[in-house]
C-alpha cells in the first residue's frame, strides 16, 4: 500500500516527508503535522485491517534486515500499536471511494 516514503532534511532544520501515492504507517513517537502538507493528506486511526497489514510489514521487515527498531517495536507490540497514524492521500482515499462505489453500482445492476 505505500509507493514510497521518504524523510528529508530541509534547509528549514525540520524534517519533511514526500509520499508519491498510497498509504503510509507513521510511528507517531516524533510526529508534527508541521511535517506534512495537510491540504493533501489526512491523518487517521487505524483499523483492525490496517494493524493486521502494518504487523506483517513489520515482521517482514524484520526478517530481512534484523532490524533493532522493528525487533523493538514487535517486543511491545500492545502498547508500540498504539503509536502508528495512517496518512492517507485525499486524492487517493477519494478514488478508492471512487472505485469501491463503480463496484456497488455494477452488483446492483446484475
Amino acid at each position: 500500500r505505500l509507493t514510497y516514503f521518504s524523510l528529508k532534511r530541509s534547509n528549514k532544520k525540520r524534517p519533511t516527508f514526500t509520499m508519491s501515492g498510497g498509504i503510509a504507517y507513521i510511528y507517531k513517537k516524533s510526529l508534527s503535522e508541521k511535517n506534512f502538507n495537510m491540504n493533501m493528506i489526512e491523518i487517521e486511526s487505524l483499523d483492525d485491517q490496517d494493524y493486521i497489514e502494518l504487523l506483517n510489514m513489520i515482521k517482514n521487515h524484520y526478517s530481512n534486515t534484523n532490524s533493532e527498531i522493528a525487533e523493538k517495536i514487535l517486543s511491545d507490540w500492545d502498547v508500540a500499536r498504539k503509536l502508528f497514524v495512517k496518512v492517507m492521500p485525499i486524492e487517493y482515499k477519494n478514488a478508492l471511494k471512487k472505485i469501491e462505489e463503480q463496484k456497488i453500482a455494477e452488483l446492483m445492476n446484475k
